[in-house]
């Protein structure tokens, strides 16, 4: 059975890039998880990056998939910006929630995420004008989650 999910790419205003510690593995990756059955992508990047850093997001726009095909995956990957919540640290699946520098990334991250990463960035101002369509049922779902989970 092929599993799926979906990771955020989340940037502050001083450009540095959200990361979470995670408690399973102790390696550094984007705020993300597993798609939940019957769950939209962008509910899904939305929850995963509330469970673990504590912080309410809005999808921006779906940057990319990476398959990997030897473990039979797919992973979705957004960008997103905060728009509330509190930063968490010790979560039941996060040590440790952290903002760093694109040039300071941690050595030890989840394989691939370093090279995730620097694709956006490589690419991120023809992402920013590119015109986001996200579904109106998608902006009041999201609406209704933030509602519901604040």
């Amino acid at each position: 059975m092929k599993t799926e999910g979906c990771f955020t790419i989340i940037e502050n205003s001083e450009g540095e890039i959200l990361l979470m510690k995670r408690r399973d593995y102790p390696i550094w990756d984007l705020p993300g998880g597993r798609l939940d059955h019957g769950e939209s992508l962008e509910l899904c990047a939305i929850r995963e990056t509330k469970e673990e850093t504590g912080y309410q997001i809005a999808v921006k726009l779906k940057i990319g998939e990476y398959e990997q095909p030897q473990l039979n995956d797919i992973q979705h990957l957004f960008s997103g910006e905060v728009i509330g919540g509190e930063q968490m640290n010790d979560g039941p699946e996060t040590s440790k929630v952290y903002w760093f520098r694109p040039d300071r990334l941690p050595v030890l991250m989840v394989p691939n995420r370093k090279r995730q990463i620097k694709n956006y960035l490589r690419n991120k101002d023809a992402f920013n004008n590119e015109t986001l369509n996200i579904p109106l049922i998608f902006r009041l779902i999201n609406n209704l989650y933030i509602q519901k989970n604040n």
